[in-house]
């Protein structure tokens, strides 16, 4: 179903060290969500035998998500960014400090009115844009947006696979509507069985 809302942005660390099955922090709000872009891009094989396709396959290789945001707190700059903010109150970058990985989830409003909640399970993403213009004859409002990749959890799921991402639609035939108005307070990710 078509959406036409977003809110309710957040991100959470993940706190576990590198190479080792993700453990989330608590997520932390980001302010005024405006847009969220995101796509999968795939790897695809195809085997030729008998003149003809004889094998084809397609998976997931990694995504790439972009997000618009009202504001980026000093506190996100520095969880999501890997910015360091010194002793004077401002804002370092540095090329040779990495953002650290972390998961990002979201709220998105569908046309009946219900919501679509997400959780992106492992997200890099590089430091925000800016855009900054002169002060014309009409107020124009420049906003910071940043792009990342995500892919899939090092942690194999009790049915053996790694999940990149878990959404779940409120209204859907059989949705955990303890889950539902839990979403934010912890990520969510498949609860599959072997």
């Amino acid at each position: 179903m078509a959406t036409i809302g977003l809110d309710e942005m957040y991100y959470a660390k993940i706190t576990s060290a590198d190479n080792a099955d993700e453990v989330y922090d608590t997520p932390k709000k980001m302010a005024g969500a405006i847009s969220v872009d995101i796509a999968k891009n795939i790897a695809e094989a195809m085997l030729a035998a008998d003149n003809r396709a004889y094998y084809a396959n397609k998976s997931f290789s990694n995504g790439t998500i972009t997000i618009n945001l009202a504001d980026i707190s000093d506190e996100a700059l520095v969880d999501i960014f890997g910015a360091v903010k010194d002793s004077k109150g401002g804002i370092g970058y540095a090329g040779d400090k990495l953002p650290e990985p972390i998961a990002i989830g979201f709220r998105a409003l569908k046309a009946n009115g219900k919501y679509r909640y997400t959780w992106l399970l492992r997200v890099v993403f590089a430091p925000p844009g800016e855009n900054v213009q002169t002060k014309g004859d009409a107020i124009t409002y420049t906003t910071p947006s940043a792009t990342g990749t995500f892919s899939d959890q090092i942690k194999k799921a009790a049915d053996g696979h790694h999940y990149h991402q878990y959404k779940m639609d409120e209204d859907a035939e059989g949705a955990d509507q303890t889950t539902i108005k839990a979403w934010f307070d912890s990520v969510k990710e498949p609860a599959v069985t072997a």
